[in-house]
């Protein structure tokens, strides 16, 4: 048995989120703890990050008929349970082909990590399937349906030719201190509510200036640069990159015509994290120092500094960068990570958010 497979049910034990509303990161830091080459160290960071999950209640299937009307109504265990249940009755793909269609407009689903528990799991049960993983598919379903959440505009209802969605979010403008609320990511974008800016923006996306999957990779490298600008809200805006590149591992379960969607409503959804949460007026000047370019330089190094924080958020963010960079190379995205290795510090419990 992998190490994987070994501690995803201590983290499935725990609750889906902790500390007043931050997520259980635990699975998904291990999946990319063991793409990163560094499986050795996933008990370690089950034993450091699991006493702080507490244990998820039992809940109650959700009757079929009462399921579409019940998206979002944080019933994480009987969410779960019904995902359990799924999972058990159907195949885990044939599961993943029903639902992933359903839930993608609610993609900003606890600010995105229903859909990142979703994608490291469907990439560890390609991987190799066992009851554990697909168990875990069903924990991240249920997470993302629990938490289920509509960000304000259509991508693309009224395209401009060729603003891509890397272009539009790079063309983005964060909101004043004194304009945004909420301390949580899921919370702050009810500042978005009726701003014409960003719904107007969110549908002048062209979702057809690129292929879907070269889509992802530029929408990557930005929302990577607009991480290395705001080293104040490092861990907000490193979802930015994550939750663009998990559209990458969900792709192989979609039709292409729900890739494409999908690529929107990420696009949507990085978008909101920047407007949120980056800097406003313009952030670090220089945040690419000495220091990281070296690390840069040395992806074998990257891993291991990154993996050896046990820091879920420099874990992630490290792995995905270089998934993202192997594909459609670019320095935003390598500097990222090494960041990440470097800065994002040690496991600290809530600071996880």
């Amino acid at each position: 048995m992998s190490e994987l497979d070994q501690v995803l049910p201590q983290f499935q034990r725990g609750r889906l989120e902790y500390g007043g509303g931050f997520s259980n990161h635990g699975p998904m830091a291990a999946e990319a703890l063991d793409v990163l080459g560094h499986a050795a160290l996933i008990p370690a960071l089950a034993d450091i990050y699991t006493p702080r999950l507490g244990i998820l209640e039992a809940g109650e299937v959700i009757a079929p008929e009462k399921r579409r009307e019940s998206l979002g109504n944080g019933a994480d265990s009987d969410w779960v349970a019904t995902f359990c249940d799924c999972v058990q009755e159907s195949s885990w793909d044939q599961v993943l082909a029903e639902w992933l269609p359903e839930l993608l407009p609610g993609l900003f689903a606890a600010a995105g990590h229903g859909l990142l528990r979703t994608a490291h799991a469907v990439r560890a049960v390609r991987k190799s399937v066992s009851p554990p993983r697909v168990r875990e598919v069903a924990y991240g379903l249920g997470y993302w349906a629990s938490r289920y959440q509509v960000l304000p505009g259509e991508p693309g209802a009224a395209p401009v030719e060729g603003r891509s969605p890397a272009e539009w979010v790079e063309s983005i403008s964060p909101l004043a201190l004194d304009e945004r609320t909420g301390a949580f990511f899921s919370e702050s974008v009810r500042a978005l509510e009726g701003r014409t800016d960003f719904i107007e923006g969110v549908a002048s996306i062209d979702l057809h200036a690129d292929r879907d999957l070269a889509s992802i990779s530029s929408l990557s490298a930005v929302a990577a640069g607009r991480y290395l600008e705001n080293p104040d809200e490092k861990v907000a805006l490193a979802h930015g990159v994550t939750l663009a590149s998990a559209i990458r591992l969900l792709a192989p379960q979609l039709q292409a015509s729900d890739l494409h969607r999908a690529v929107g409503f990420a696009t949507q959804a990085v978008g909101a994290l920047v407007m949120t949460r980056g800097a406003s007026g313009g952030g670090s000047s220089d945040p690419v120092d000495g220091d990281i370019r070296r690390l840069a330089a040395e992806d074998a190094e990257m891993r291991y500094v990154a993996a050896c924080s046990a820091e879920e958020h420099a874990i992630k963010l490290c792995e995905a960068c270089l998934r993202e960079d192997s594909l459609l190379p670019d320095p935003r995205l390598r500097w990222a990570a090494a960041h990440a290795a470097l800065r994002m510090g040690v496991s600290a419990g809530a600071r996880g958010a």
